[in-house]
């Protein structure tokens, strides 16, 4: 007897703590970065993790009956439902957009960069495959000297080329990072100044790096959407520290000088990156509230669902079209062991989410996301 009471006391404490972390991981968004320790920050990426040892563990629990030990995880995985409905949604099937819809692409392409060096580029065939309407890009300069990649990279081909004009007539080709592609003729909008310096710490300082640029996309009927394209501070790995992570670091940045002076340590590199990210995120929401009410947001947040950055960008308005109509668990960067989404499409207006999936495509270190959206009303 005194057995089964410990072993019963074991399994109750077992789940106390699991629920805990799962509770932790939920609500590491909601505190502002460095007003609380790094690791409460951090513990929202972990929750598809604690969230799936907790659902294993209520499964245990309830094969070995011990019902309070299931009551404690259900009701943690209950308080999280908000959270798991944006992480791991479970729409089998799209709806079918009605005759009033766009298909928007968002993709990191990574300076279209690819293994062999001649043409046709894999990532652009990619997206003039895709039938999107509009493409939102990020990581778009050449080698970080402002030139467009279609002007300058010798790996795309002239007919690749000759299709991107024919498809995209409509295209930005500035220094800015971020870009479109699209069908339809655009407005630019300012609604985000530009910061000195690049995304990653070892990267040239004099760089400027655009974190949010909007476009007033004009849609056939009259129909206006502003599309806000960002590209948020990334974590601020060191070359190094991404090979520690599995990274292959083969990049000749790191022989230039100064590329190795920041010498800071990895937990500070991650909280200046995420105080960074808070500061964009602020910018990017106030442009939001200042937006007309059609409204798409995406691109590469560089953080996960839940987080400070996506709550604060997203706010009470914006719905997640992922959450809407995406299924599971979909990473969207594939290197260094971070399977982790960080590339979100947000939306808000008379639009609605009626399809939504990512592709394994493209030779990016970012998997592409294609959303179709159906104007609720007409123009």
């Amino acid at each position: 007897m005194r057995r089964t009471n410990r072993q019963g006391w074991a399994s109750l404490v077992s789940a106390v703590l699991t629920a805990g972390a799962l509770l932790c991981s939920s609500l590491g968004g909601h505190a502002a970065p460095g007003s609380v320790p790094l690791w409460f920050s951090l513990s929202v990426v972990a929750f598809p993790v604690a969230a799936a040892l907790a659902a294993l563990a209520a499964v245990v629990a309830l094969l070995r009956r011990h019902w309070p030990s299931v009551a404690v995880l259900i009701g943690a995985l209950l308080l999280c439902a908000p959270t798991l409905s944006v992480v791991m949604p479970l729409h089998l099937t799209g709806s079918a957009p009605g005759d009033k819809s766009i298909k928007v692409l968002t993709l990191n392409t990574e300076n279209f960069k690819q293994a062999q060096q001649w043409p046709p580029n894999v990532t652009l065939d990619y997206i003039l495959d895709s039938e999107a309407d509009v493409v939102m890009l990020q990581e778009i300069t050449h080698d970080g000297w402002g030139l467009p990649r279609e002007l300058s990279d010798t790996t795309f081909s002239p007919s690749q080329l000759a299709r991107l004009d024919s498809i995209y007539p409509y295209r930005s080709h500035d220094n800015d990072d971020v870009g479109i592609f699209s069908r339809y003729p655009y407005t630019r909008v300012e609604i985000a100044r530009a910061q000195v310096g690049f995304d990653m710490v070892d990267y040239f300082g004099t760089m400027e790096h655009h974190f949010a640029v909007a476009y007033d996309v004009h849609l056939p009927g009259g129909q206006q959407l502003r599309m806000v394209n960002v590209h948020l501070e990334s974590w601020h790995f060191s070359r190094r520290q991404r090979g520690l992570l599995g990274g292959q670091v083969t990049d000749e940045l790191d022989a230039l000088p100064g590329s190795r002076a920041y010498g800071l340590s990895t937990s500070e590199l991650i909280r200046r990156s995420y105080v960074m990210r808070a500061h964009e995120a602020a910018a990017v929401r106030q442009a939001i509230d200042d937006s007309p009410e059609n409204v798409v947001v995406c691109g590469d947040f560089n953080d996960v669902p839940g987080s400070w950055t996506y709550r604060t960008v997203r706010g009470s308005d914006l719905r997640d079209a992922w959450a809407d109509a995406g299924l599971g668990y979909a990473h969207t960067f594939n290197k260094y062991r971070f399977l982790v989404r960080i590339d979100h499409i947000l939306y808000r207006g008379q639009l609605r989410a009626a399809a939504m999936r990512r592709d394994q495509a493209a030779a990016s270190d970012h998997y592409p996301q294609i959303a179709t959206f159906e104007f609720t009303t007409p123009p």
